[in-house]
């Protein structure tokens, strides 16, 4: 056996052992199917390339993840994450993983970029419409770091 072959072979049983320890404190697929919510949708759980950490589903987690960290559905990106992974084939579990490691790392900056695009893109609309001041970002960052939507909805 060459060098190089028994080395990747190495690597690769090294790698392999990684995702075992992180499976191991994963939910089995069997303890899933258990579970209320799972048994009325489980024909949808069932597809082999939710759980696969082959390359095609990780690379769609990968893709559909980052794409789904810059949309601002702050609140509701766990069951969009389910949805874009039963769409796109993807790994379920990357992708709410992203989802779970993006939220307090991008919410800092991305919603304050967010209104300032916002506002240059509706600075081009020939009508006008009612610009959050300056004043009131303070209180829309804070409803947003506290979690009262209902603050911004009215």
């Amino acid at each position: 056996m060459e060098p190089f072959k028994q080395e990747w072979e190495i690597l690769k049983n090294k790698r392999w052992q990684r995702i075992k320890k992180f499976l191991r404190y994963c939910p089995s697929r069997a303890t899933l199917q258990k579970h209320f919510i799972f048994r009325k949708f489980g024909s949808l759980f069932l597809i082999p390339q939710l759980w696969s950490f082959a390359y095609k589903p990780m690379r769609n987690a990968y893709y559909a993840g980052w794409i789904l960290t810059w949309c601002p559905v702050m609140g509701i990106q766990i069951p969009c994450a389910i949805l874009l992974a039963l769409v796109c084939r993807a790994n379920l579990l990357v992708l709410i993983a992203l989802q779970l490691l993006s939220n307090p790392l991008t919410i800092g900056f991305m919603y304050p970029m967010e209104f300032y695009v916002g506002k240059w893109l509706c600075s081009w609309l020939p009508f006008p419409i009612a610009f959050i001041e300056q004043a009131n970002l303070h209180d829309l960052l804070f409803a947003i770091k506290s979690g009262s939507w209902g603050t911004l909805i009215s």
